[in-house]
């Protein structure tokens, strides 16, 4: 029987504003902030040929390939780009009754005579959402030069893989990085299908 690897993962604080005690997640705009990267020096940027232009992501890049570079064996350093899929119908739903409420009964149903909430679709406000992150990722990659993920992991249910494939729909991605997400559930998808 082969044995099962285990990984512990840790947060490196000092890179992103989401770090920062003063941020408030629930107003968090990563957009307007260039994903939250804060803007700074690196120990890579040492090695920049005098008066070679970088951008901040194409810095920090290097920073992450220094850290690897350095690193202890069996340490590897990740950039985890995590997103929250756009608005669906069961959002919708639980405005409609109020969280204790839906939390309390309507979350367990299917429907109601209206809306149908089970394995949810976007509604056009959570299709606008995706679009709206989709241009800001073809800002990113063009002016930024934030580089494309390397690995896209996605929900297997609905509204999660209509969200993400609104966001990366059309990106200029490199040949490397093509858009091609493994579908992953980490919870029990059956019990998830709802809300």
């Amino acid at each position: 029987m082969s044995q099962q690897k285990t990984f512990t993962y840790s947060t490196v604080t000092g890179y992103f504003l989401q770090d920062e005690n003063a941020t408030v997640a629930e107003n968090f705009d990563f957009m307007s902030k260039d994903f939250g990267l804060l803007k700074k020096d690196y120990e890579a940027d040492a090695s920049l040929d005098p008066g070679e232009e970088k951008t901040q992501w194409q810095r920090f890049e290097r920073e992450v390939t220094r850290l690897n570079d350095e690193a202890a064996e069996g340490t590897v350093y990740k950039v985890l780009s995590m997103a929250r899929h756009g608005q669906g119908v069961h959002n919708v739903a639980e405005r409609k009754y109020g969280t204790a409420e839906w939390d309390r009964y309507w979350a367990a149903q299917e429907q109601d005579s209206i809306l149908r909430w089970v394995d949810p679709h976007l509604t056009d406000t959570g299709i606008q959402q995706a679009e709206t992150v989709n241009a800001f990722w073809k800002h990113q990659i063009a002016i930024a030069k934030t580089p494309a993920p390397q690995t896209y992991y996605c929900s297997p249910l609905y509204r999660c893989l209509e969200t993400a494939n609104l966001t990366f729909y059309g990106l200029d991605l490199p040949a490397d990085r093509p858009y091609k997400p493994v579908v992953k559930e980490v919870r029990d998808f059956n019990s998830d299908q709802r809300a």
